[in-house]
């Protein structure tokens, strides 16, 4: 049988993904084990947002930074700020942005923290103050590296991702590709794939810390994707299905 690709994100952000999927006749499951919850940031959150006056830069890290974000920015700026330069961290992040009504969204090619420090703009922010909107678990690699070259960097945690735990899956020959797209899952998808042998198994690790969250709790076989963006992920995706084919 052929491999099964299990996509575990949040409802509305496994569908470009299926997508791409199945134009290549590859089945796909979608199981979400987690879900956005928007969390209040209480008055320092009220603050920073009353501030973006001051702001220089703004940094979307997420669609969900995006929908739980904009709506708290908008409450005290009906029309915002002239001087501000926004920035999304990738490609689906800056079409949310778009849709809101933000045109002049800056944003790398390659999805990731990576690819926005690449960003001739964040290279060298010395001296302006910028501001990152994030979920509770999202990218502070990001924030380190700007006040490293020395710009004045403020989070707004927006959301958190709350585990979801289905019922467990049942094994099949052709096994289960899983992309991992955050280490808080892992363990429940532990749980919920006991009845599946490891070697049918391939998690598809989105970085490094989570490849080797992965490892340490027992999955066998994990494959890093070169970066987040989608062509590497499903690049990712076919090794880990071929890998499958090959023992299976």
């Amino acid at each position: 049988m052929t491999p099964m690709l299990l996509l575990i994100r949040p409802a509305g952000s496994n569908d470009r993904l299926a997508n791409s999927a199945q134009s290549f006749g590859w089945p796909v499951m979608e199981s979400p084990m987690t879900e956005i919850q928007a969390v209040d940031g209480g008055s320092e959150s009220r603050q920073l947002a009353m501030s973006l006056d001051r702001v220089d830069h703004v940094i979307f890290i997420s669609q969900h930074a995006v929908l739980t974000g904009l709506p708290r920015l908008s409450q005290f700026w009906p029309q915002w700020p002239l001087h501000l330069n926004w920035y999304a961290v990738g490609p689906q992040t800056a079409t949310a942005l778009l849709s809101e009504g933000i045109s002049n969204v800056n944003f790398p090619e390659e999805s990731g923290s990576a690819g926005l420090l690449a960003l001739p703009s964040l290279m060298s922010p010395q001296g302006s103050t910028i501001l990152i909107v994030k979920g509770a678990d999202g990218l502070d690699d990001l924030a380190t590296t700007l006040a490293q070259r020395k710009a004045s960097v403020e989070c707004m945690t927006t959301y958190r991702r709350v585990p979801v735990i289905p019922e467990e899956f049942e094994d099949r020959p052709g096994g289960y590709v899983i992309p991992a797209y955050n280490s808080m899952v892992l363990p429940v998808l532990k749980t919920v794939l006991a009845k599946v042998p490891v070697q049918r198994q391939v998690l598809v690790a989105l970085s490094d810390r989570i490849a080797k969250k992965a490892t340490a709790i027992g999955f066998q076989k994990v494959l890093i994707s070169q970066n987040v963006g989608q062509d590497a992920v499903v690049a990712s995706i076919k090794d880990a299905r071929d890998w499958l084919t090959k023992t299976g």
